[in-house]
């Protein structure tokens, strides 16, 4: 997976392990856990995983291969739905 950010047309709100995701046309997505970190991190520029992984460990004051999994699962569900764009 190349270098990616969040969707132009993406309406988002974010809470603590809380985060709601929406694009015109389709329904809301609601994801848990450290999702709302990752829309932080990612804000609109282009970052590669590698970055993403770095800078999430580093907000949840955790090893990078510790994020690196779950981090990888949320941005390929994220990316297939729209909502991160390469």
């Amino acid at each position: 997976m190349g270098p990616v950010k969040r969707a132009a047309d993406v309406i988002w709100r974010c809470a603590p392990h809380y985060l709601v995701l929406a694009r015109p046309g389709t329904p809301p997505l609601v994801v848990s856990g450290g999702a709302s970190e990752l829309w932080n991190v990612l804000d609109e520029h282009d970052r590669s995983v590698e970055e993403i992984c770095t800078l999430m460990a580093a907000r949840l004051g955790t090893q990078e291969q510790a994020v690196r999994p779950g981090l990888r699962h949320l941005l390929e569900r994220l990316t297939h739905a729209g909502y991160v764009v390469p």
